[in-house]
């Protein structure tokens, strides 16, 4: 208290925080008077700081410095006299203030701490045991040594004991950072520091610590610990040390870092490249366990990662929500297959829950030591086709529609049971109206809109939504209780709508029209009017379901499109009815079949680039490129030596941000790289820079490396060489090369060639040229490859029949392993000078596919495959036998047409005038002609003309003696030369009025008032 005015020097309120450092026996912090404001105590904002006491006695001495004065609190001079009791932490005593007089600290008595700790040892053990995590929950362990791909780890460890009697332990001082002697605390040298750590949760005033936690961990998710990122391929160490109450630190008596406990760790969070592609076994399993894959595992199609290394690989079954692979990581806690796996790799027991009836699509991605996965786009994918044990219907057998014609839409619908495997049974049937069952279970199963399930074999009398009008097809499969199914083991029947309401709307589909950032979920449904639209007056009602079979009308429309806004992101099903004006029509609108979504919304565009790209930290090898964009992006750099011309490898790194940051390593010296930024949102919105450029710093150089000359043993490497006094060219089948040839050059730029020699054709080869100084100091040359030529091969000849066709087809498609032309060779077994040749010149690689028609049904053939490469050299084929099916296909009615005349009586005299028909038509294969026909409108024909037997495409019908003016109905009839039947659609017209010519009518007149005419004409 100021004896003058009776105000108070406060240590308890206003934040005041002053503390006492019992190791170097003096104050820190502020404390607040009443009368002049803050007094500094300590170092900090006090010139003559700070005030101190003696160890043995507790006299203060020092000033404290008053802020807004200028003034001292003095405990030297002008007989002042304040004591601190070590026993207790009270002053007492008087200092005499230079703005307020005395200042008496006994009354009403100040106190540094109720249990003021008196200790000046520091404690007995660290920190120990330190252990890491990706994240406190979910995460996975971190060995220490290993590598992190984390941006917010957890670290946890067991705490430390204070000396006996002490004054117990405050928590623990801590460093994160790349200094693996860093000190992060020490009240013998007064130093510490923190490294990238910052905003420490617990007050560090009167402490030799930057960041300082209290418990026996450090979340870095908690809070905005660090001050930044960590950066790619950098190792870190987290160095711990204990701190007690009154501010010694663990030191084990050094004053440098040394008693720290440190746990070090490695950063990557770039994803790895994944493999080039998989190859999936060809053909049809029956067990799973035969089922297998295999992968490239070396060369430029192997995958690779740049900072922690390939840790293996991991697969995915029909989706990819559950990775799957050989055994489980110890400390990833994932499912992976090794590096080093022996392939083929075949799928087993923990995979038969994936796998389905039909097609499987396998998805293929690479894992690095982090646990980094390659990008979602350069998932490889390939398929594994399983039979399984499906249900079977009865041989022969088919589904019955009753009626098999209807006038309205209302047929019922019955079939035999199927026979499930042994052991299993039937769990459900789902039946379709025009339309195929779906390849997987899982399609057939969302959608209960168009694939309706039932557990009878047979469906009561009702409407069949998706029937049309003409012929309709209804097809049913079955699904055991194991879940077996196959798309092909279906039965099928058909029906007849002969309704005159409309037909179900056409093309409906359905399209996410959501708005995410705005969580505004919506569906765009479009469809097109039917073929029959009944009145033509339509209106069209759109039905929604959340389940696929109980429907909610959400509005009618005479448009052809709506956008349906939902409460919320779910999977919905729509359907869209058919009505005109008729009473029957609104009453039971045709519906189509179901559609289903689950609206999510996606981004449209690129986030925008906000700065850069620009280039730092530039070496011979290295430059560090960095640029900033408007919403959160993974970071991705395109690179090359040419302009637009980029490297297949995009340094990257998958963690979405808005400043963005790739290291380029491994470059060349003295060498002009052209690059460009990309960035990819959460969405897949890829944006890019312009291109830019940098030119690493300068060294002897070896330009325009390039293989010519390539041939199926040897290549010719040309380049040129600048201040070298000779090259090491180191080539091989991997970028460990494995060779190497040596040549003498000149310091001189001077272009050189080399030949290598003793190649395998078909392969890949890695290349580097180094130029060695005259020092003998040896620079890394840019990595290139070439390819010998392969021998050509021709694999994987398949022969499929094409469906649906006027002559009979087959497609022939069979894979290559370099360009080749295509050429095809085939003859009716045991007539091969009746082979004929398809040929097309062109060389492609890859898949070729051709197909050959005008072959003779139910014949068996010979077929070849062969190709030649660019050089003449020829792959040839295995011969294939094949057998051509029955031709059951009737002939196409097409371009029918009526045109009526008049035939008149012969000779002068009246006479009852004719009609007669002209009927023309096309058909897509030669067949007979033949039209049926009858008076009115109706079903029945009661005539027909001669059936005319030329085989032709063009046909021409004439039907005469018909009655002018009278309504007739007709179709024309056309068989192919298997006996196949085609019947057009019924035309109805009207035979021509009968008309007379002038001379007739003169004619007449002339005989009736001239009789002679008459005895003429008789």
């Amino acid at each position: 208290m100021a004896e003058n005015t009776g105000a108070y020097l406060d240590f308890d309120n206003y934040n005041s925080n002053v503390r006492i450092n019992m190791t170097h026996e003096h104050f820190t912090g502020y404390a607040y008077s009443e009368d002049v404001g803050w007094v500094a105590f300590g170092e900090d904002d006090n010139p003559q700081g700070p005030v101190t006491y003696d160890g043995g006695t507790g006299v203060l001495s020092g000033k404290a410095y008053v802020l807004s004065t200028g003034a001292y609190i003095d405990f030297d001079n002008y007989n002042s006299e304040v004591t601190i009791n070590l026993g207790n932490g009270t002053l007492s005593g008087y200092a005499f203030s230079e703005d307020m007089g005395w200042i008496n600290f006994t009354s009403p008595g100040v106190s540094i701490d109720a249990t003021f700790p008196v200790d000046t040892t520091e404690p007995d053990t660290n920190a120990s045991n330190i252990a890491m995590q990706s994240a406190e929950t979910g995460g996975h362990t971190i060995p220490a040594a290993g590598w992190s791909n984390s941006f917010a780890p957890y670290f946890s460890w067991d705490g430390a004991t204070d000396n006996s009697g002490g004054a117990g332990i405050k928590g623990y001082c801590l460093y994160l950072g790349t200094d693996a002697t860093a000190d992060p605390g020490n009240h013998i040298s007064q130093s510490g520091t923190s490294g990238l750590l910052t905003n420490s949760p617990v007050d560090t005033l009167g402490t030799d610590c930057s960041f300082i936690v209290s418990g026996l961990s450090l979340d870095l998710s908690a809070d905005d610990y660090l001050s930044s990122s960590f950066v790619n391929g950098q190792t870190y160490y987290l160095r711990i040390k204990a701190i007690d109450n009154a501010g010694n630190t663990y030191n084990d008596g050094a004053n440098d870092g040394s008693a720290a406990v440190s746990f070090s760790f490695s950063f990557d969070s770039a994803v790895p490249n994944n493999v080039g592609f998989i190859n999936p076994a060809a053909g049809t399993f029956n067990n799973i366990a035969d089922m297998n894959f295999s992968w490239p595992i070396t060369g430029g199609s192997a995958s690779s990662d740049t900072h922690s290394g390939v840790l293996g690989w991991q697969y995915a079954i029909n989706g990819t929500s559950t990775w799957l692979g050989s055994e489980t990581h110890s400390t990833l806690g994932v499912r992976y297959i090794p590096v080093g796996y022996e392939l083929p790799y075949y799928l087993g027991a923990q995979d038969e829950d994936y796998v389905e009836i039909g097609d499987n699509v396998v998805y293929f991605r690479t894992i690095d030591q982090a646990g980094n996965i390659s990008a979602p786009a350069t998932y490889r994918t390939g398929s594994l086709a399983y039979g399984g044990d499906a249900p079977l219907f009865p041989d022969g057998s088919s589904v019955t529609v009753t009626p098999t014609t209807n006038t309205s839409n209302s047929f019922a619908l019955s079939w035999p049971a199927a026979e499930p495997a042994s052991g299993n049974t039937i769990d459900k049937y789902y039946y379709m109206i025009n339309t195929t069952p779906p390849v997987t279970r899982s399609t057939l199963t969302s959608n209960p809109g168009t694939y309706i399930s039932t557990t009878s074999t047979s469906i009561s009398t009702g409407m069949l939504a998706g029937a049309q009008k003409g012929s309709n097809t209804v097809r049913v499969v079955a699904v055991d209780d194991e879940g077996n199914y196959s798309p092909s083991n279906f039965i099928s029947g058909s029906f007849t709508l002969d309704s005159s309401n409309p037909d179900p709307a056409k093309n409906l589909s359905v399209s996410d029209a959501s708005i995410k950032s705005a969580s505004l979920w919506r569906a765009s449904l479009a469809w097109s009017a039917p073929d029959y639209a009944g009145t033509g007056d339509l209106t069209y009602t759109v039905q929604r379901s959340t389940d696929g079979s109980s429907w909610t009308t959400i509005t009618t429309t005479t448009g052809t499109a709506y956008v349906d806004t939902v409460a919320e992101s779910r999977q919905y099903y729509w359907r869209v009815g058919t009505s005109d004006t008729t009473d029957s029509s609104i009453a039971s609108p045709s519906y189509t079949n179901a559609v289903t979504l689950t609206p999510k919304g996606t981004y449209t565009d690129p986030a925008e680039l906000t700065s850069g790209p620009s280039v730092s930290n530039l070496t011979t090898r290295k430059a560090k490129i960095t640029w900033t964009t408007s919403r959160k992006s993974d970071s991705k750099i395109a690179y090359g030596t040419k302009s637009g011309e980029y490297f297949d490898e995009e340094p990257s790194n998958s963690s979405q941000v808005t400043e963005h940051i790739i290291n380029l390593t491994n470059l060349l010296p003295g060498t002009t790289y052209h690059y460009k930024a990309r960035w990819t949102d959460e969405d897949g919105n890829t944006g890019q820079s312009s291109e830019k450029s940098f030119t690493t710093e300068p060294a002897p150089t070896v330009t325009d490396p390039q293989a010519t000359q390539i041939g199926l043993e040897s290549a010719i490497l040309r380049y040129t060489v600048s201040g070298a006094s000779k090259v090491k060219i180191y080539y091989g089948r991997s970028t460990e090369f494995g060779a190497v040839k040596e040549v003498a050059t000149s310091t001189d730029e001077s272009t050189l060639t080399t030949e290598l020699t003793g190649l395998e054709d078909g392969s890949t080869y890695y290349y580097k040229i180094n130029p060695i100084d005259s020092e003998d100091f040896e620079y890394e040359g840019q990595a290139l490859t070439f390819e010998t030529m392969p021998r050509p091969r021709i694999t994987n000849v398949q022969l499929q029949e094409v469906g649906g066709t006027a002559q009979t087809t087959i497609k022939v498609s069979w894979s290559v392993n370099t360009p080749l032309s295509s050429i095809i060779t085939y003859y009716p077994t045991g007539q091969s000078a009746a082979s004929r040749d398809q040929v097309n010149v062109e060389l492609r690689s890859g898949v070729h596919e051709m197909t050959v028609s005008g072959l003779l049904p139910q014949q068996q053939y010979q077929l070849v495959v062969r190709g030649r490469d660019r050089a003449g050299n020829e792959a040839v084929s295995d011969t294939y036998s094949f057998t051509t099916a029955t031709d059951t296909r009737p002939p196409q009615i097409m371009n029918m047409k009526v045109i009526g005349g008049t035939i008149p009586p012969v000779g002068f005299a009246a006479g009852e005038i004719k009609a007669q028909l002209v009927v023309t038509w096309d058909t897509d294969e030669p067949s007979t002609s033949q039209v049926e026909y009858g008076e009115g409108a109706g079903t029945s024909y009661s005539q027909k003309s001669q059936e005319d037997g030329n085989l032709t495409t063009n046909h021409t019908i004439i039907i005469s003696g018909l009655t002018p003016s009278k309504v007739y109905h007709l179709r024309a009839v056309s068989k192919d030369s298997a006996g196949n039947e085609s019947r057009s659609i019924d035309m109805t017209t009207i035979a021509p009025k009968a008309t007379r010519s002038a001379l007739d009518l003169v004619m007449e007149s002339l005989s009736t008032a001239f009789g002679f005419l008459g005895l003429l004409k008789e």
